[in-house]
C-alpha cells in the first residue's frame, strides 16, 4: 500500500551574500518538508537547480507518482528513520555525538567573522568562492591574514582546469599550505584533476557528481575525498574512503538529517567510511522560517534539537500540512 504523504512548503531568505555565484543577501529559496501521514516521520526536499538538481515541482510530481527523484528518495529515507525513532519515543541522536563543523565564511564583516572563528574554537574555515581568479586570490589573502586555522575552498566548478592551475601557482608556498582542501575547483576530469592534485599537493574534494562518480565505492582518480550530502547522496552506497559531511544549506530538518549521518560516520557506525570533518552550521545564514530560531549550537558544534526523531516536535505539529496530490 502506497504511503500517504503530506507536504509543507517553506521559504528561506539569505541574510547575506555567501561567496560564489549561488547566494546573495535577500535572495529567497524554496523547499518542502515531506511527512509520512501515518507514521509521522519527516524529510526535506530543497533543490539547487543552479547546481543540477531537478526543480522543486519536478521533485514533487515524481514523488506523487510514487517514483521519487534523487532528493525525494533521500527525503523519504529521512522520514523512514525519523518515523522509527518517533514511534519508539527517542531522539535519532541518542548515543551519538554530532562532531564539530567548520566555519562557513560569508558577508563582508571580516573582523566580526574572524572573532567568531576564534571564540567558537573552529578548526577550519570554508570559503565559497567564485570564478574570478584575481578576486579569489584577494579574498583568500584577506581571510588568511585574519584567521590562523586551515582554509577550505569551494569553487562549485566555477573555474576551468587551466584557471585552477594558474590560481594555485599564484598563491605561493606559504598560502598554499594553509589550504586544507578544495571542493570542485573545475568540472571533474580524471586527467585534469590528477595533474592539479600532483602539482599543488592539495587534496581535491568531489561534491557535485560525488555519488555518481563512485565505482563500486571507490573514489575517481584525482579525488582525495568525497563531499557527502545526505540530502542528495545515498549513504548506503558509500565506500571505504574519507568524506566531508555537509548539509545542503536547507531547512533545519535537512540539516539534522545531515547531522545524524555526520555523527554516525564520526562514531564509526558507517562501515569503512572515515570522517574528514563536517559542515553543518548553515542555519545562521538564513531567516524566514521559525525552525531556524530553534537550532542550537555550542561553539563549532551543532546540538541535537529537543524532541523525538530529528526533533522540532512542537514546530512540526503546528504546520499547515497538505496532502501531496
Amino acid at each position: 500500500m502506497a504511503k500517504r504523504l503530506q507536504v509543507y512548503r517553506y521559504k528561506l531568505i539569505a541574510r547575506e551574500r555567501i561567496g560564489g555565484r549561488a547566494i546573495s543577501g535577500g535572495q529567497e529559496f524554496f523547499g518542502v518538508l515531506v511527512k509520512d501521514a501515518q507514521c509521522g516521520g519527516v524529510g526535506c526536499i530543497h533543490p539547487w537547480p543552479c547546481f543540477g538538481d531537478a526543480a522543486l515541482e519536478e521533485e514533487l510530481a515524481a514523488l506523487a507518482r510514487g517514483r521519487p527523484l534523487r532528493l525525494g528518495a533521500r527525503a523519504l529515507a529521512c522520514a523512514e528513520a525519523d518515523s522509527r525513532a518517533r514511534q519508539e519515543g527517542r531522539s535519532l541522536f541518542d548515543g551519538i555525538t554530532i562532531p564539530p563543523s567548520h566555519y562557513l565564511w560569508g558577508g563582508e564583516e571580516l573582523g566580526r567573522q574572524a572573532e567568531e572563528v576564534a571564540a567558537g574554537g573552529y578548526s577550519a574555515v570554508k570559503l565559497k568562492v567564485g570564478g574570478d581568479p584575481k578576486a579569489v586570490f584577494t579574498h583568500l589573502t584577506e581571510v588568511a591574514e585574519l584567521v590562523e586555522v586551515p582554509l577550505r575552498l569551494d569553487f562549485n566548478a566555477a573555474l576551468t582546469a587551466s584557471e585552477a592551475r594558474g590560481l594555485f601557482r599564484s598563491l605561493g608556498t606559504d598560502l598554499r599550505r594553509r589550504i586544507d582542501l578544495v571542493e570542485d575547483p573545475c568540472p571533474y576530469d580524471s586527467d585534469g584533476w590528477q595533474a592539479l592534485a600532483e602539482e599543488t599537493g592539495i587534496d581535491l574534494a568531489l561534491d557535485w557528481g560525488f555519488e555518481a562518480g563512485l565505482e563500486q565505492g571507490v573514489l575517481p582518480p584525482g579525488v582525495a575525498l568525497g563531499v557527502f550530502k545526505p540530502a542528495r547522496d545515498d549513504g548506503e552506497k558509500l565506500g571505504a574512503h574519507p568524506v566531508l559531511v555537509t548539509s545542503s544549506m536547507d531547512h533545519p530538518i535537512g540539516q539534522m538529517w545531515a547531522a545524524w549521518w555526520a555523527a554516525r560516520v564520526a562514531s564509526g557506525l558507517v562501515p569503512g567510511v572515515t570522517a574528514r570533518g563536517c559542515g553543518l552550521l548553515t542555519h545562521g545564514h538564513f531567516c524566514g522560517d521559525p525552525a531556524l530560531d530553534l537550532v542550537r549550537q555550542e561553539g563549532s558544534r551543532l546540538l541535537p534539537p529537543a524532541g523525538t526523531g530529528v526533533g522540532f516536535d512542537d514546530y512540526l505539529e503546528e504546520l499547515a500540512w497538505e496532502d501531496l496530490k
